[in-house]
């Protein structure tokens, strides 16, 4: 739908399985008054089903697209071969954030975990702003390669506005946001909050940087650098991880903040390259 210049019609297929998971969720609540983990997995399961089917009703209706499984190689080898690389750079980008809970827990202590993951997941709210617009920063730098330079440029200057504006609100707003879980949580994840939320400068450069080597199919150094941030990002939060959240979202964001002026640096020679075999 992003290559199709659709990409506002994933707000209804969000919204409708968001709805459902919800809706699921709160009957299962009022009539079992409490449920098991696996009840409340099956009603996420369950909305991610409903905005699976409402994309494809929304494919037919834009191109005609019906589901059509084939084990023929020849239809699977070049959409692998496109397929393999951009999920392997998509996990550099998310891994570190969803690996790093589980080395906590196991590394260090189940508490020390659960302060930091509700802090996390606040501020991927901004973070997602740079990451969809690096989507569409892919997707127009594919549909037309020329004006490659100006759309990395406009994309990131969204990032920053958009996610920009829900970072301010998280440092502001930090302690009563994480409040709403427990004063304790509020009181020990507050600072990593408002850390994390000045990280959105960093990650909308990352995202610009990778954004464009997708465009160009420059997938195997994106790739590397991704990996190699991605452990240094997870080892500097472990090693500050005894001295509470906020000493370890300050080390993720001198991290990231490195890595991101190196790809930076990258970006701006690769654009500079671009702009001149353009001409």
């Amino acid at each position: 739908l992003v290559a199709l210049g659709r990409g506002a019609s994933a707000t209804l297929r969000y919204a409708l399985g968001g709805g459902v998971s919800l809706g699921a969720a709160a009957l299962v609540a009022w009539q079992a008054h409490g449920a098991s983990a696996d009840v409340v997995m099956a009603c996420w399961t369950l909305g991610n089903t409903v905005a699976c089917v409402v994309g494809v009703i929304q494919l037919r209706k834009l191109i005609g697209y019906r589901p059509r499984p084939s084990l023929r190689s020849t239809r699977g080898r070049p959409l692998l071969a496109v397929g393999i690389p951009y999920q392997l750079l998509t996990l550099t980008e998310r891994a570190p954030g969803l690996v790093l809970p589980l080395l906590l827990a196991h590394t260090v202590a189940p508490e020390i975990a659960a302060y930091w993951y509700p802090a996390w997941m606040m501020a991927w709210a901004a973070y997602s702003a740079p990451m969809l617009m690096g989507i569409v920063q892919f997707s127009e730098g594919v549909r037309d390669p020329h004006r490659l330079v100006a759309t990395t440029w406009a994309s990131l200057r969204w990032s920053l506005a958009i996610g920009g504006l829900a970072a301010v609100v998280l440092v502001l707003l930090a302690h009563p946001l994480l409040s709403l879980l427990g004063e304790r949580y509020a009181d020990a994840s507050a600072d990593a909050l408002r850390w994390l939320a000045a990280g959105l400068v960093p990650y909308a450069v990352l995202q610009a940087y990778n954004a464009v080597c997708r465009a160009l199919g420059r997938y195997t150094e994106p790739i590397v650098v991704g990996v190699t941030l991605g452990v240094a990002l997870c080892a500097s939060a472990l090693l500050e991880a005894e001295a509470g959240p906020g000493a370890m979202a300050l080390a993720w964001l001198v991290v990231l903040s490195i890595g991101a002026v190196a790809a930076g640096l990258r970006l701006i020679a690769v654009l500079r390259r671009v702009t001149k075999e353009s001409r």
